[in-house]
């Protein structure tokens, strides 16, 4: 999977994140918030598809912009593969959704 070689910088990024809580940064529980429902979304879907079922290509474009989200919220300096934000997630959601 063409992801998998980002798996480091998503390491760091929770690295910088935990860095973050510990220090007590003021805008985690909002990003927090905001991640959630983008994840909640993604939840309920798998939660209807059978045990085993292959997830279509754009679910998993979703599931690792979700990554790409976290980076852009919690380890801003590390960058992006491509532009991700709340509004874009969303655009990406509906049309998986049709796909």
């Amino acid at each position: 999977c063409e992801w998998r070689g980002h798996l480091p910088r998503y390491l760091r990024a929770a690295e910088q994140r935990w860095d973050k809580l510990l220090r007590g940064h003021p805008k985690d529980g909002d990003f927090q918030r905001r991640l959630e429902q983008a994840e909640a979304r993604l939840a309920g879907w798998q939660a209807g598809q059978p045990a085993g079922w292959p997830w279509p290509a754009m679910m998993i474009r979703y599931r690792w912009l979700l990554e790409e989200y976290r980076v852009s919220l919690f380890a801003q300096t590390l960058g992006t593969v491509e532009r991700i934000s709340e509004k874009r997630l969303e655009e990406l959601w509906r049309e998986a959704q049709t796909a």
